[in-house]
């Protein structure tokens, strides 16, 4: 037995160190542990032990993530998979690097949304290219040549579309055009296809992203094109952001290659043509398909019955 201060009695106190079954309730979730926890001899109340108390919350928090959110041995085996440092896998996520390292040794819960963002790139690992991307962060071949296993994806219609979505890009890109207005013309061409015949047209998953609905393989897709060099890249400085546009170097005849929804393509290929960026962005953000699905989470495609922009008809 030790002598601990008990607030209780107000004295230094022989005390013991019992098992106890503790709930702790974060973002309106609840856990439940066993932990150890020290208690008075004399009224057999919890008095405070700072190891204790220090491992039990350490305890919590594994728990937690376990159940909720993502294990910091998760978080480095992911890291060191796919060769990434703290610093550079911290930059694209866009957290500090002590914050990152806070998760991997468990000292705190991560925010919602940085867990969010974890959870979904475990999950989908070609989402680094995204983000890589879209915060202008160069990966190294050694990162590239990891992520090449997982960048298609699963889906069996998308593998099997992937030179039709090829050339779509192609069309796309017949003038200079962002990955931003490329990103939502593939958004309105499958969810206006699905809308009209109850199936995606290229097969491929959107998720929620800041910037609208995207997709994590078509970067993949205009990475190929540039190196077959059948594609332009070019990267300029808009509103004191970098941005990337890209142009095709192949002429497509979409009525030849995509037969009956030439009309369709027609008309998304005016609209990405027609507005910036930023208008594209917002109109998609006006979406159900957006404004009901969490933040980096996958889109179901029943939100096409709500489509605002429908570009399924002649115009």
């Amino acid at each position: 037995m030790e002598k601990y201060y008990c607030d209780t009695c107000l004295l230094k106190q022989d005390t013991s160190v019992l098992k106890a079954k503790k709930t702790f309730t974060h973002k309106n979730k609840t856990i439940e542990i066993e932990a150890n926890e020290r208690v008075c001899n004399v009224c057999h109340e919890v008095v405070y032990d700072e190891k204790l108390d220090e491992k039990m919350l350490s305890l919590a928090i594994h728990e937690y993530n376990k159940i909720y959110g993502l294990l910091g041995e998760d978080i480095i085996s992911f890291r060191k998979k796919y060769k990434l440092s703290q610093q550079l896998f911290s930059n694209l996520l866009g957290i500090a690097k002590k914050t990152l390292i806070s998760y991997e040794k468990e000292y705190v819960i991560p925010e919602e949304s940085n867990a969010s963002l974890l959870k979904l790139v475990v999950k989908d690992p070609s989402t680094l290219m995204t983000l890589s991307n879209d915060k202008h962060i160069p990966l190294e071949e050694k990162h590239i040549d990891q992520l090449s296993v997982s960048y298609v994806g699963d889906n069996k219609t998308e593998k099997e579309n992937k030179e039709l979505i090829k050339n779509i890009i192609l069309f796309f890109t017949q003038y200079e055009t962002s990955m931003t207005n490329l990103m939502k013309g593939f958004f309105y061409l499958d969810f206006s296809y699905f809308k009209r015949y109850q199936k995606s047209y290229t097969g491929m998953t959107y998720f929620k992203y800041e910037y609208g609905p995207f997709t994590t393989s078509l970067y993949q897709y205009v990475d190929e094109l540039v190196k077959e060099g059948k594609m332009e890249k070019k990267t300029i400085d808009y509103k004191d952001t970098m941005q990337s546009l890209y142009k095709s170097n192949v002429a497509v005849d979409n009525l030849l290659v995509f037969g009956e929804i030439d009309h369709l393509l027609d008309n998304i290929h005016k609209f990405i043509e027609e507005n910036n960026a930023e208008i594209v962005s917002e109109l998609s953000h006006q979406e159900d398909a957006w404004l009901k699905t969490a933040m980096y989470e996958p889109i179901s495609y029943q939100f096409s019955k709500t489509l605002k922009y429908d570009f399924t008809e002649n115009k």
